[in-house]
């Protein structure tokens, strides 16, 4: 399991540890399933925290998500586990993209081959390496260093931004928890640019729900530029 141990202690030191985690999941993060192997690039966090002040109502406040390394299976998708016994923390997996190598040699150089948008999507391609009367593997660990610097592409970037399809609750009525910043999104380019300045083609263009919004906020925020912008979506915003 990725090790990664949550600090529960206040509000503040609970969000520095999930931004922190949200980097280590999006640069350092490998879900492995079998053979197959897969990059999170899409996770929203669903927290319960008493003793950090953060109850997040639209946390399930499962069993499973107070258990550390898990997977908690729900109606909204697919969990990773954080919690800590007494806390708890889901992460939905909401985005994933396959990995595949670049040889057939054990090289440590991989490709993205395809992207899986939404949470649905993601849980039937990770489930579905599963086979009855068969040894499974799961692991979700951090990778080499190697294979870290072949998995981050130039001008790849993380940003936050609000969950998706949140609804009001009695016990957040003014829609706090419905705005923060909980869902990371890794935003990998469609192409880069090589040492002449000419654009060279990076496989296929990524799929996010609402990634034109999340791109317009981006570059709102000053955190990417039009030229990166365009280099991860594929084409020229309007």
């Amino acid at each position: 399991m990725f090790k990664y141990e949550l600090s529960f202690e206040n509000e503040k030191s609970l969000k520095d540890g999930i931004q922190n985690l949200a980097e280590k999941i999006a640069f350092k993060g490998l879900l492995e399933i079998n053979d197959n192997k897969y990059r999170i690039t899409d996770f929203e966090f669903y927290i319960n925290s008493f003793s950090a002040e953060i109850e997040d109502p639209h946390t399930y406040n499962h069993n499973l998500q107070r258990e550390t390394g898990k997977l908690y299976d729900h109606k909204s998708g697919l969990d990773i586990t954080y919690g800590n016994g007494k806390n708890a923390i889901g992460i939905l997996i909401r985005g994933i993209a396959k990995l595949e190598p670049n040889d057939k040699n054990g090289s440590n150089s991989f490709f993205i081959s395809r992207y899986f948008d939404g949470p649905h999507k993601s849980r039937t391609e990770l489930i579905g390496n599963l086979c009855f009367n068969e040894n499974n593997y799961l692991g979700f660990t951090e990778v080499s260093t190697e294979m870290e610097q072949n998995l981050i592409q130039a001008n790849t970037k993380l940003i936050s931004t609000q969950r998706v399809n949140l609804t009001s609750k009695i016990a957040d009525l003014e829609g706090k928890f419905i705005y923060e910043p909980l869902r990371y999104v890794v935003l990998i380019p469609k192409y880069f640019r090589n040492d002449k300045g000419k654009l060279i083609s990076n496989g296929n263009p990524m799929k996010i729900h609402g990634i034109e919004k999340i791109i317009k906020n981006a570059l709102s925020d000053k955190i990417i530029n039009i030229d990166i912008a365009e280099l991860i979506l594929g084409y020229s915003l309007k």
